[in-house]
């Protein structure tokens, strides 16, 4: 009995000692784990590893230089509705996004950014505040309640800024805004933008209806959004508070006028330029007196710049695009007809990664040029806009009398290669004038090399701008009503809002995912077109032909009654009546092997999203049962022996 009684005894002081020792040992571990995080906090403040798909926590660089660049202090205030939203997982989960990035701008910022998060309940005096801002209410449609998600953002100079509301699916662009947003309150001047064009941006006058007409949606847009200054043809100087000139569709500038742009570009200034080899919207395009093999006075004159930025834009070249071709109403079809001069550019056409493009989805063009590198050209040029492989270029006579677009179909040869109809471009240029002005004195501030590199955006379309390609206007009621149905208008203010930006700005990338065009599709429904379109060319022949006939078998007639049908007649009518009936079917024919195509394309799509994946995962589920059973077998024969 004894013997039994010392041994649990030895037991029981065994496990008390053990159990001590656990609990000291869990006591040290969590006093290692505080300090740690102690130590952390106050030395690795500024310490991050992001390891999110996308590096969705990590702010680029040009961020960084921003919130580095604040020299006092700046006030936020994250207004976002928690109660409202309880049941809203989505909005709560975005909420939660925003709410984490504008953290990491905090830390950055070394304490120049004081965030607040305020919840502002109905009724309340932060609602009230929240109103005044101009945050905009959205109502809950499960509750019934407005809720609030925007920011506010003050500086000591009482200069505010405000996003009214983060919609979800601006999220691509969230550094890009809350970056523009940190950088407004830095520099609270409102940007200055300087309109230099040969077009009627401004308004004018209709001859024909004998009125006034009002400037175009984009020039009442950008006096919205910035200070406008209308800058002459005529200017010898550019004001160095001109943040952005726009330069649209400039022609006959004198050496004076170009030598101030180019002696702007090197200090520094940002330029926006509208190069067009054939501008629809010039009053000066009808003018009969310009000979069509020339071309009139139609095409921009800006080649002595461009030439030295390192690009060029033909005065004498017009693209054509059969992919981005735009459904039109010609004068000789009855039916819409694809023009392939008229351009609608989605998706596959527009640089999803650039700030400036990426929530852009439908931009339109007309008769537009390209933009290329010159040969040994140090500028760094970045495509916004390009058109598909399935370009021509054509020479711009062609298009002055071209009533009947489809011919531009005909005899189709494609570059297979993208052209670029907008570019982005820097780096470090000469001037134009390396001597100055001639015959004038010399000029101490003149400049023949960038000091740093230049910023400037060159498109070769001008039309994109006029109301006709992107927006319709309506008069209701006295007031002018616009409706935008392309992202023209949004193409130019985000530019703009970007070249008014630091370079650090402008370089800021959007990071999300990116709409995915279905290019197959798109490609059998273009080889359609072809094909009706041939045939359609067929029946036309026929048809002409049959009538030949028929107008032949009229004259050889011995019957003096015009409305009675010869035999010879009514057989050929039969005949070219079976033809056509035949064609037609052909017609059908094409049109059922192209929906046959497309069912066919989505079958398989649907067997590989839906079946693909769960027969891997089931495939690599009874592999490893293999082998997992082989194991355990050669265990238990080792066991065994």
């Amino acid at each position: 009995m004894l013997p039994a009684l010392l041994f649990m005894t030895r037991e029981l002081v065994s496990m008390f000692n053990k159990n001590t020792y656990t609990v000291i040992n869990i006591i040290l571990l969590a006093a290692l784990f505080i300090s740690i995080m102690m130590l952390s906090n106050n030395f690795l403040k500024y310490q991050r590893i992001d390891l999110t798909e996308n590096s969705l926590y990590t702010v680029g660089e040009g961020t960084k230089n921003i919130l580095s660049s604040i020299n006092e202090k700046i006030n936020i205030y994250f207004y976002f509705s928690e109660k409202a939203t309880a049941e809203d997982a989505y909005l709560r989960n975005y909420a939660t996004r925003v709410k984490e990035i504008l953290e990491e701008y905090t830390l950055h910022s070394q304490g120049k950014l004081n965030l607040q998060h305020i919840d502002p309940e109905p009724y309340s005096s932060q609602e009230d505040l929240a109103r005044k801002y101009g945050l905009q209410p959205i109502p809950n449609n499960l509750t019934g309640e407005d809720m609030y998600f925007g920011l506010v953002g003050t500086n000591a100079t009482d200069g505010t800024q405000v996003i009214p509301f983060f919609h979800p699916d601006k999220e691509p662009l969230l550094e890009h805004d809350l970056s523009k947003f940190i950088y407004s309150l830095v520099n609270a001047k409102k940007p200055v933008i300087g309109i230099l064009s040969g077009l009627m941006v401004h308004g004018g006058f209709d001859f024909a209806r004998k009125q006034p007409t009002p400037a175009w949606v984009i020039i009442q847009q950008i006096e919205q959004l910035f200070e406008m200054r209308t800058v002459k043809s005529t200017s010898t100087v550019i004001n160095d508070d001109v943040d952005v000139l726009m330069i649209i569709h400039p022609k006959k500038l004198t050496e004076e006028t170009l030598y101030a742009i180019d002696q702007f570009t090197l200090r520094g200034g940002r330029v926006f330029a509208f190069v067009d080899p054939y501008s629809e919207s010039d009053p000066e395009f009808r003018d009969a007196s310009a000979p069509p093999d020339k071309g009139g006075i139609q095409s921009s004159n800006f080649e002595k710049l461009l030439k030295q930025w390192g690009v060029a834009v033909s005065p004498n070249e017009i693209i054509a695009d059969r992919h981005h071709a735009m459904a039109v109403t010609s004068a000789t079809q009855k039916r819409p007809v694809r023009h392939a001069a008229i351009l609608r550019l989605g998706s596959d056409a527009i640089n999803r990664t650039n700030a400036i493009t990426s929530r852009l989805n439908l931009i339109t063009t007309a008769f537009s040029g390209h933009v290329k590198k010159l040969p040994n050209s140090n500028i760094e040029m970045t495509p916004l806009l390009q058109t598909s492989t399935d370009t021509q270029v054509f020479p711009k006579q062609e298009f002055r009398y071209l009533p009947d677009p489809t011919k531009l179909l005909s005899n189709f040869s494609p570059l297979g290669e993208k052209l670029n109809l907008a570019t982005y471009l820097t780096g470090k240029v000469k001037s134009a004038f390396p001597n100055g002005l001639p015959n004038q004195e010399k000029n101490d501030a003149h400049l023949n090399e960038s000091e740093e590199n230049i910023h400037a955006i060159i498109v070769a379309d001008s039309d994109l701008l006029a109301n006709y390609l992107w927006v319709r206007v309506q008069e209701i009621l006295g007031q002018q009503v616009t409706n935008p149905w392309a992202n023209n208008g949004d193409f130019v203010i985000h530019a703009l809002d970007s070249l008014t930006g630091s370079g650090d700005l402008i370089g800021i990338q959007s990071r999300a995912g990116f709409a995915r065009p279905f290019h197959l599709v798109d490609t059998l429904r273009i080889k359609a077109d072809e094909t009706f379109r041939m045939k359609e060319q067929q029946l036309q022949i026929e048809l002409q032909e049959a009538e030949r006939k028929l107008a032949a078998i009229q004259l050889q007639r011995s019957d003096s009654d015009s409305n009675t049908l010869t035999d010879a007649q009514k057989d050929e009518i039969k005949k070219f009546q079976a033809q056509k009936s035949a064609i037609r079917q052909e017609l059908r024919s094409v049109q059922h092997e192209l929906n046959k195509d497309i069912e066919k394309l989505g079958t398989v799509m649907k067997i590989s999203n839906i079946m693909l994946m769960p027969l891997i995962i089931t495939l690599f589920a009874i592999i490893l049962s293999v082998l997992q059973f082989r194991k355990r077998n050669r265990r238990l024969r080792a066991s065994a022996k």
